[in-house]
């Protein structure tokens, strides 16, 4: 929307350290949800990040910054694409689940690619690790993240998957970490 936006930044809530796991997916799983109906209206964001991710304490998530004239992005092809944009959910999940940056990834595909796998695979997913289907979630969340555009999957097979798995995952759910550790907008000010 185009209203002013509400809640905190990702990147002010995850300096205290990363979201529970279940919380991360939600969030990704509802901010592609978004994408889903942009892509629909050929809407591109180019550079999502945590910084342009916000966070109200219902546990409602925006991403801010559209329409924005971008020079250069976290995508390894630039800003240009709704493939872009998928590879945005993977580091803001990243960034939710490792409470900070993806730092230096590489130049070509297979460095590139190594370095995301290594990542992920660094992530604490205790919330998840008696599932047997895990391996395959990391694969599909290191797919949002390829360094080939044309192999990342679309908005609503992120948001369906991760979803899903959210929905398994013990923990604390999006709602309950943000009603925990978003501070509440005073309520005299008008909505």
């Amino acid at each position: 929307g185009d209203g002013e936006s509400v809640g905190l930044a990702l990147s002010e809530l995850i300096a205290d350290g990363p979201l529970p796991v279940r919380a991360s997916l939600e969030l990704v799983s509802y901010l592609a949800d978004i994408l889903t109906i942009a892509d629909e209206d050929r809407a591109l964001h180019g550079d999502i990040k945590p910084g342009n991710v916000r966070i109200d304490e219902s546990g409602a998530g925006s991403i801010e910054g559209w329409g924005e004239d971008r020079r250069s992005g976290r995508a390894p092809e630039g800003p240009g694409g709704a493939a872009a944009d998928v590879y945005g959910m993977g580091v803001v999940l990243h960034a939710c689940l490792a409470g900070g940056g993806l730092g230096a990834l590489g130049r070509d595909r297979e460095d590139h690619d190594a370095a995301v796998s290594d990542r992920i695979a660094a992530i604490d997913w205790q919330e998840l690790n008696d599932k047997r289907w895990m391996d395959e979630v990391l694969h599909f969340i290191c797919g949002v993240m390829s360094f080939d555009p044309g192999a990342r999957p679309v908005p609503l097979d992120v948001a369906n998957i991760l979803g899903q798995v959210a929905s398994q995952a013990e923990g604390e759910d999006l709602a309950e970490w943000a009603g925990r550790g978003v501070e509440p907008l005073s309520r005299d000010e008008p909505k």
